[in-house]
């Protein structure tokens, strides 16, 4: 019946029921990033421990009377402290978690996708060398001709239809961004998106990796967009402004624009490794980069206006 220890014991109770929601709270955090390591586990049991230090002692001071006033309240406050210590440790360490998390992912992108657009590169090589080429094509099959070899004609024409292909390439300044601006194009052109494209720039000062987060996921959410309507269009325009790169992507689209807390829901589905990095990458590659970011929307139009430095 008494009541400093009824006070501790009440304390006691909302701080232990506080320090479970909040337990719960970044545990599931940490299970959405699939993490292996027992944060929580570790967490827990400090937790408990420093409330049931902290009770043992209650109960050793109502037994002792005459140490309640000079010993209640340093002890609780040194175990208060403890368990602040505790909990913010925790919400650092899955914060840290949830950033590490983040930049894996992008890393695993800008990996992927460089391997990719290397091979376009290639590609669009050897397609350039057989249109260079292609005169003297004309040479050998003229003369297959004349001497009426139809078997070694047939042969020749059909290698020449393995490298040929219907492809209007689009060409800049930077290979990266043609295989970019190709690659994309290519996959336009597979969902009757038309897609127009216009670079003029001298060149490229920006990072591969801050270049293919900004282009790649500004034309990946326009194709999004557009790929859902019959008349999908997608215009970028890539030029020199001054000393900045002015990147433009404009795209029509028949879906509500969604928005939480300033920021862009995406509307894909699948890919839920890379969902909803988009707009946010973008953002964050362009602070990066002390550039700025203009978004604009109407109920059929999105536009995208990014200026970075680009100089050397």
């Amino acid at each position: 019946m008494n009541e400093t220890y009824n006070n501790a014991k009440d304390l006691i109770c909302n701080v232990m029921l506080y320090i479970v929601l909040f337990l719960y709270i970044y545990g599931k955090r940490l299970s959405a990033l699939h993490e292996k390591k027992h944060y929580s586990i570790y967490f827990s049991a400090a937790a408990v421990f420093s409330c049931y230090i902290l009770s043992y002692f209650s109960l050793f001071l109502v037994g002792n009377p005459t140490n309640i006033s000079r010993m209640f309240p340093v002890i609780f406050s040194l175990f208060f402290i403890i368990i602040a210590v505790c909990l913010t440790s925790y919400q650092k360490i899955v914060l840290t978690l949830k950033t590490n998390a983040d930049q894996e992912i992008l890393i695993t992108r800008y990996e992927a996708e460089r391997a990719y657009y290397e091979d376009v590169e290639k590609s669009l090589n050897d397609i350039s060398s057989l249109r260079h080429d292609f005169r003297n094509h004309l040479l050998v099959l003229d003369s297959y001709a004349q001497k009426g070899d139809l078997e070694n004609l047939k042969t020749y024409i059909a290698k020449l239809n393995k490298g040929l292909t219907d492809i209007k390439l689009i060409k800049s300044q930077s290979s990266l961004v043609s295989a970019i601006l190709n690659a994309k194009s290519n996959v336009c052109r597979e969902k009757k998106i038309l897609f127009t494209a216009k670079c003029t720039f001298p060149y490229i000062s920006i990072s591969d990796f801050h270049l293919i987060t900004i282009l790649g996921n500004l034309l990946d959410n326009a194709i999004t967009a557009a790929s859902k309507i019959s008349d999908g269009q997608i215009i970028l325009s890539i030029r020199q402004v001054d000393s900045y790169l002015e990147i433009c992507c404009e795209n029509n689209h028949a879906e509500k624009i969604r928005k939480k807390n300033e920021q862009f829901l995406t509307t894909k589905e699948g890919d839920h490794i890379f969902h909803g990095i988009g707009i946010k990458n973008i953002k964050k590659s362009v602070n990066e980069l002390n550039g700025t970011i203009d978004i604009k929307y109407t109920d059929n139009t999105f536009t995208v206006n990014v200026f970075v430095p680009n100089y050397r």
